[in-house]
């Protein structure tokens, strides 16, 4: 017999994706289709694109478990994504023609 999630997961692309926010996505996942340690780890690396999979292809030891994976997955994206999106925020923030300076660099923060 065939298996059909119960529910599906989004790509995730390493590039613009929230590390975390797709993580809590994937324990949902896993718990609504009770998924098992490999089975959880065999059906998420499939949603990788991009960067993220060639993360996934790049590692010697694949992780067996699920919490060596997420250290792991977290340890790699999470802070990439939080200092890509400081960046992009900051490169393209335009102050507004009456907004006084510390407005403008409080919606920075």
């Amino acid at each position: 017999m065939a298996y059909a999630p119960i529910t599906k997961l989004d790509n995730f692309t390493g590039k613009e994706d929230d590390a975390q926010i797709w993580l809590n996505d994937v324990e949902k996942a896993i718990a609504a289709n009770g998924w098992n340690n490999a089975r959880a780890i065999q059906a998420i690396s499939y949603f990788f694109k991009d960067t993220a999979d060639l993360w996934y292809q790049s590692l010697v030891n694949k992780p067996q478990d699920f919490n060596v994976f997420k250290a792991e997955f977290l340890r790699y994206f999470s802070n990439n994504n939080s200092i890509n999106r400081l960046v992009n925020t900051f490169t393209t923030m335009k102050q507004k023609e009456t907004e006084a300076v510390t407005t403008y660099l409080g919606r920075f923060y």
